[in-house]
């Protein structure tokens, strides 16, 4: 997805929250991570609606790459290298 510049918590928070909200993640692992209803409830003001005026990125993009592109494995993951922390960004990028 082609974000504005800078936009990229806002982006990951959006797809965060249709994840959270349509319940499209791992229940166990969920309740092993300690403070997984923190970042749940956090998540909820982040709509891909919201989002979409300050990403740049259409509210149905958002919904369709975290509903149904990211979840289709049959363990999904993510991963980045060590230029996911150095960017401007970085570390609220990792922690989204």
């Amino acid at each position: 997805m082609q974000f504005k510049n800078g936009t990229d918590v806002a982006m990951l928070n959006a797809c965060s929250n249709v994840i959270i909200g349509e319940k499209l993640y791992d229940s166990n692992m969920a309740d092993l991570r300690r403070g997984f209803e923190q970042i749940a409830d956090k998540r909820q003001d982040f709509t891909p609606e919201e989002m979409e005026p300050i990403c740049g990125i259409p509210a149905d993009t958002l919904r369709e790459v975290a509903a149904r592109l990211c979840p289709c494995r049959e363990t999904p993951s993510s991963s980045g290298g060590m230029g996911v922390s150095q960017h401007t960004h970085g570390t609220d990028n990792a922690a989204a």
